[in-house]
């Protein structure tokens, strides 16, 4: 691996783990539990890989790929993917989570005025 993206990956990964740190430490339950934990983990595998690419060139000639830089960038890729679609998850309940809510406070409502009528 180059020794220049190497240290991108490095610099990169620490930075992302700092900034994950600060965030929980001065956000105060902003944050899910799990999401950190996934984020400090994309963070620490990154790290992992750029330290020790031999890891990372001999899984990316077992997989077959020209380059190991490809290996790491699909690596990337298909954690963030994988990000997206637990995100998409959480939004799809949160969604229904709040339509179900709008309709017991209109049902909540509709009783109250028709008690007020009567």
């Amino acid at each position: 691996m180059n020794i220049f993206i190497q240290c991108i990956l490095i610099i990169g990964s620490l930075i992302s783990i700092i900034f994950v740190v600060l965030c929980i430490r001065w956000g105060r339950g902003r944050f899910r539990i799990d999401d950190t934990v996934s984020w400090i983990l994309m963070a620490f595998s990154l790290l992992v890989i750029s330290l020790f690419p031999n890891i990372v060139i001999s899984l990316a000639y077992f997989l077959g790929f020209e380059s190991p830089i490809n290996f790491v960038f699909l690596f990337i890729i298909f954690l963030l993917l994988q990000k997206v679609f637990c995100l998409s998850l959480q939004i799809s309940q949160l969604e229904y989570k709040v339509s179900t809510l709008v309709q017991k406070i209109a049902i909540e409502e509709h009783e109250r005025k028709t008690q007020e009528v009567e």
